[in-house]
């Protein structure tokens, strides 16, 4: 235990011998968690918005009115048959 209280009390008295070093290091360390911060949120906002858009893409296909009933089945199909597609 008296090793542990030594060592205590030579970091507190470093730490005030070099006031200026340690105060430089703690404004690293802040620095360094600030910018990791918000490239943490930007990259999170990022990912929440590309998920967004990816969500409302949507497609629309026109047929003519003279299409038979088994080209739109094919269509139909075809259509199911893309990766991605939820519904048709």
């Amino acid at each position: 235990m008296s090793r542990m209280k030594y060592f205590f009390n030579q970091a507190k008295k470093n730490i005030i011998r070099n006031g200026l070093m340690s105060v430089a290091s703690l404004f690293t360390i802040i620095c360094c968690l600030v910018i990791l911060g918000i490239f943490t949120i930007l990259s999170l906002n990022v990912n929440l918005i590309t998920d967004q858009i990816k969500d409302q893409c949507e497609i629309q296909i026109f047929i003519e009115q003279s299409a038979s009933e088994e080209r739109v089945a094919q269509i139909y199909d075809e259509i199911m048959a893309i990766d991605n597609v939820k519904s048709a």
